[in-house]
């Protein structure tokens, strides 16, 4: 017994030392088994689990360590496997590395699970790193250890193309596909719409320019000019003849001529002037010619309201009207009140189901009188027919669910976009047209049936079995790991995904 007792150092651990303080004390003890004194530290005293990660860390360098308290003693058997450490505890670096212990129980950055025996870090970045080892951890299980299969499936598709004839009627209360009626609204709308626009034609109000000419005749019989004929000069200046004069062969004969428009433009000088209405070949040989020039002529433009301004105005007007009606049923449209949800409410409207009528406008002043603006003022008129848009989409797909066979189904949900008005007849409250839909078709699979019957199927077995499905045109399976050899028994963990072709 004295030569046991004399194996085993004790030694007295102080309230104020720490973590490396316990170590440097071990590790000098000249004896393997060491018995610690703890009653005057508190947290040897009474966490366990600090007691615990003291023996680990003695065990190190081959210490084994026994707590010894005021009224009974612990001890913990641990791996006799040592090493010599080196004596100086400044150079310790392995002993600075385990410095995680405070000197006031109340700072320990640890708490301890009691129920697993082991310490859960505290604080945001020890937590943080405890989250991404456990999230790696579960990845891995997920990517390593669940069997898992993936099965690319691309299917063959077919087109198909329907008219349907359908019914917006505002007396319907519901949907009614075997009659092709869908219940609507139709909104109506009248505004009073007037806008002021600027005259662009210009008038000559100026006096025109007057004198004579010379009309030469170089033919060889005589030629005879009526009143009004047209002379034109190279400048653009239009004369009229004011009487009949006939030109003897190879000679010429005087005619008084008045420009056709007023201006300083009719102030012709000396010049060749040319008959419009002859062809050019005969312009060469019968022609006019200013021997004295023309005076009279002076300039006096003004703004008159025309028929093109008119028109020009009504069309400004009508797209105006039209956009402003628009922008009302628009957002009638967007505040359509309907039973479904308000989550899922929405107003289903097309360009083609809006009429929009516009009055002939009232022009003020009156055509042909000098303005420089004048005021259009006219009554648009519009109607609408607005329906909702997830009821109207049901009722389309039921229609073509009607037309095509019960094991295909259309590649995509048709929209409302992929609609196209053909042709509208309008009546009473009730909007007849012809609605065109173009959309690919696919085989209708089961994927849940389909997941049940692969279960257990080797890879190039399944394979086989989706190859033979009418409308298949290819098929991939791919298991993970790399040791799974056949498909999961476990649904969720079967993954289908089909392509179209």
């Amino acid at each position: 017994m004295g030569k046991a007792a004399d194996e085993r150092a004790t030694l007295t651990i102080n309230a104020s030392d720490d973590l490396p303080d316990m170590l440097e004390k071990i590790r000098r003890a000249g004896t393997q088994e060491v018995i610690l004194d703890c009653g005057l530290h508190p947290i040897l005293r009474e966490d366990p689990f600090v007691r615990r990660l003291l023996k680990a860390t003695a065990a190190d360098f081959g210490k084994d360590v026994t707590f010894r308290h005021t009224d009974a003693t612990t001890r913990a058997g641990v791996d006799t496997r040592g090493r010599q450490e080196t004596h100086a505890r400044g150079t310790s670096a392995r002993i600075q590395r385990q410095r995680i212990l405070p000197r006031r129980l109340s700072a320990l950055p640890t708490a301890t699970w009691k129920r697993f025996g082991v310490i859960i870090p505290r604080g945001r970045i020890p937590l943080a790193v405890f989250a991404a080892i456990t999230g790696i951890l579960l990845t891995g299980v997920v990517t390593f250890v669940l069997p898992r299969a993936r099965i690319q499936l691309a299917l063959v598709t077919e087109p198909f193309t329907a008219d349907f004839t359908v019914w917006l009627d505002t007396s319907a209360v519901e949907p009614r596909a075997a009659a092709g009626a869908h219940p609507a609204r139709l909104f109506r709308a009248e505004e009073v719409v007037e806008q002021e626009f600027s005259v662009e034609t210009i008038v000559q109000k100026g006096a025109r320019a007057e004198g004579s000419v010379d009309i030469v005749n170089e033919t060889t019989a005589a030629q005879g000019i009526k009143a009004r004929s047209r002379l034109k000069s190279a400048s653009g200046v239009v004369l009229r003849t004011q009487r009949d004069v006939i030109i003897p062969a190879q000679g010429r004969a005087a005619v008084r001529v008045q420009a056709e428009e007023g201006g300083n433009a009719g102030n012709l000088e000396p010049q060749r002037l040319t008959f419009s209405a002859l062809p050019a070949a005969s312009q060469r040989i019968l022609y006019g010619a200013v021997v004295q020039p023309l005076r009279g002529g002076t300039d006096n433009q003004v703004h008159q309201v025309s028929a093109a301004d008119i028109e020009r105005g009504s069309a400004e007007l009508r797209a105006s009207a039209e956009r402003t009606l628009r922008e009302r049923i628009a957002q009638e449209t967007r505040s359509a009140s309907f039973s479904a949800p308000p989550e899922r409410r929405t107003a289903f409207s097309k360009e083609e189901l809006t009429r929009i009528v516009v009055n002939h406008p009232e022009v003020t002043p009156a055509a042909g009188t000098e303005a420089s603006t004048f005021r259009l003022k006219a009554t648009v008129r519009g109607e609408a027919f607005i329906a909702d848009a997830q009821s109207f989409n049901a009722f389309i797909a039921d229609l073509i669910r009607q037309r095509i066979a019960e094991e295909k189904e259309p590649a995509r949900a048709s929209t409302l976009d992929d609609l196209r008005v053909v042709d509208i007849r309008w009546d009473h409250g009730r909007a007849e047209f012809s609605l065109h839909v173009d959309t690919p078709l696919v085989p209708r699979i089961d994927l849940n049936t389909l997941r049940s019957r692969l279960e257990q199927r080797t890879a190039d077995d399944a394979t086989a079995f989706l190859r033979a499905i009418p409308g298949v045109r290819s098929a991939e399976v791919r298991l993970s790991p790399v040791w799974v050899k056949r498909i999961p028994g476990i649904p969720r963990n079967i993954h289908i995904e089909t392509t179209t072709e």
